[in-house]
């Protein structure tokens, strides 16, 4: 038996790394901002940045925590937040907005949501297919769009990579080296005891190596593989993927029956064809049985077409959560929920998720090892 590990976004948050999307659109924000000087500007296909005379030393960094933590980024990117000492906002910076979809993502941002970007970008594709617009205006209009997801995934691929390097945290090297529990198999939970797995194959739903800093410390590393199915940074042979990718939803068919050229430029089914790395993943789930490990993925809609595969699959033997929190206050319930949605069968579903008594909570860096 196998095991396939699923890595998404709260494993880089659980090493201390500003990896949700609230912190991109901060940083990116700050890191436009910074180092700016009189006479010289900030461009990007997103939006332009002047400073005059007056702006120079101001401390941009305080302002974009002040907006974010009042919900006004917004008005900040519209040149109408209120600067403490200056009559207008103009005698400290001006804002050239070229992008709204980058305007709705920071009406999306505050301290209480989570901006997600994918799921908003499918939602304003949806919006423009949707009648009554003519069709070349919504031409138009996903062009427009298109180009913001692409300058964003610049920016966030560029953010990323200036992140610091996470450091080890000695219980993930135990938990990618745990054996598999026969009792947490269905199939396999009457002969008891432990095997351990052929293979194991990390699925890095992330754009960061994290995983790679335990390779040298696993027993039985030789046995382990990572496939970066949504690319690597600065790598061009493994492009970023970064979209929707969820072919079940009930719109999809209207997209596909638009004929609007563009449609498709963010949608994940078509990236993945630009690399091995589905394939590969499609021979390891068809090679022999497989747990599956979810170490900080939400397995929510905007990876449906992939996790349906993963779950549905006749080798997928159970599927064990990795929650956030404790034994009393978790996560686990609202993962199972999301976990149900890319499953026809419930019936299937609930004989595959490994009960809570046999599931674990995820480690994190401030934890003592």
């Amino acid at each position: 038996m196998n095991r396939l590990i699923l890595i998404g976004n709260g494993f880089d948050l659980a090493h201390n790394l500003n990896t949700s999307y609230n912190s991109f659109l901060l940083g990116h924000l700050k890191h436009s901002f910074s180092g700016l000087q009189p006479t010289k500007s900030y461009q990007s296909g997103l939006f332009d940045i002047g400073i005059p005379i007056h702006g120079r030393g101001f401390d941009f960094d305080s302002l974009i925590d002040h907006c974010y933590k009042e919900n006004t980024l917004a008005d900040l990117l519209e040149n109408k937040v209120r600067i403490k000492g200056f009559a207008y906002p103009r005698d400290v910076y001006t804002v050239s907005l070229k992008s709204s979809f980058w305007l709705h993502l920071a009406k999306q941002c505050s301290l209480a949501t989570w901006v997600e970007i994918e799921n908003e970008y499918y939602s304003q594709l949806k919006n423009i297919i949707s009648p009554p617009m003519h069709r070349s205006g919504k031409g138009e209009s996903i062009k427009k769009l298109n180009d913001s997801m692409g300058e964003i995934t610049s920016a966030l691929e560029a953010y990323l990579y200036r992140l610091p390097k996470p450091l080890r945290t000695d219980k993930y090297s135990d938990l990618f080296s745990q054996s598999i529990n026969l009792e947490e198999i269905p199939e396999m939970s009457a002969v008891g005891g432990t095997i351990e797995p052929s293979r194991t194959l990390i699925l890095n739903f992330n754009y960061t190596s994290t995983p790679e800093i335990y390779l040298d410390n696993i027993r039985n590393s030789g046995n382990f593989s990572i496939n970066y199915i949504h690319g690597e940074l600065q790598k061009p042979s493994n492009p970023i993927v970064f979209g929707f990718g969820d072919e079940v939803d009930s719109h999809y068919k209207n997209i596909e029956n638009s004929g609007i050229n563009g449609c498709f430029d963010h949608l994940k089914s078509f990236w993945y064809t630009r690399t091995k790395n589905y394939h590969d993943l499609i021979k390891f789930i068809g090679q022999d049985a497989y747990q599956v490990f979810t170490l900080g993925h939400s397995c929510g809609l905007s990876d449906r077409t992939m996790l349906k595969m993963i779950f549905e699959h006749k080798n997928c033997a159970a599927i064990k959560i990795f929650y956030h929190g404790n034994t009393t206050k978790n996560n686990f319930k609202r993962l199972t929920e999301d976990i149900s949605k890319h499953f026809d069968s419930k019936a299937q579903m609930r004989e595959k998720i490994t009960p809570f008594p046999y599931c674990e909570s995820m480690p994190q860096a401030n934890q003592v090892n």
